[in-house]
């Protein structure tokens, strides 16, 4: 399926047939370290806008923060004790760029997969209304970045790599679109798994 092929109906569709009632992708950590891993538990939304051409909101992380600063990320975090994965990212999404859980409609629970960075992490997708006013918040986020599927799939943008960590090998999925900071990590991983589910050819 081609960007320029899809219409907002059509994709909206597709979208929530990625479901809630279980993550679409789970790979448990144990899968990777062992029995005896005992990962932190993270959760992300994955915004999506339909209109005025399908996009997804990505977050650049502010230059002074001591973990990944500079990166693109989604809305995300730690999930609060006594919190829900999907409680906590829409929290998230509030405190980095403060889009209100009333504006955004959780469609789907696309994985929950560990990171290298030892944490179980939990992703869900959400359509939210562009006319929405965002604003980043200075203590986390350098800046708002919404990105169109169709740049996300043009020819050269993504790259794979593998990479060994200890006894792993494993793919290092990454989207150049910035010449500074490509997306890269959990991230473009995410990003990946959703293009593939949604159908979209890209190289």
């Amino acid at each position: 399926m081609m960007v320029e092929q899809v219409d907002s109906t059509r994709l909206e569709a597709r979208l929530r047939e990625i479901g809630l009632d279980s993550p679409s992708i789970h790979v448990p950590s144990t899968h990777f370290f062992g029995e005896d891993h005992s990962p932190k538990a993270a959760s992300v939304m994955i915004p999506v806008c339909l209109q005025p051409a399908p996009s997804v909101l990505l977050t650049r992380r502010a230059l002074h923060m001591s973990k990944h600063a500079g990166e693109y990320s989604f809305p995300g975090g730690k999930i609060d004790p006594g919190e829900q994965a999907m409680e906590a990212a829409l929290r998230e999404c509030f405190e980095e760029i403060r889009l209100p859980h009333e504006r955004i409609e959780v469609v789907g629970y696309l994985a929950s997969v560990p990171t290298l960075s030892n944490y179980q992490m939990e992703a869900f997708v959400g359509i939210f209304d562009p006319d929405t006013p965002l604003v980043p918040s200075e203590d986390e986020v350098e800046k708002i970045a919404l990105t169109r599927f169709e740049q996300l799939c043009a020819p050269g943008v993504h790259r794979v790599r593998m990479e060994t960590h200890g006894a792993l090998t494993v793919p290092i999925h990454s989207f150049e679109l910035d010449p500074v900071q490509p997306i890269w990590g959990a991230t473009a991983y995410l990003l990946h798994e959703l293009l593939e589910f949604l159908g979209f050819k890209y190289q």
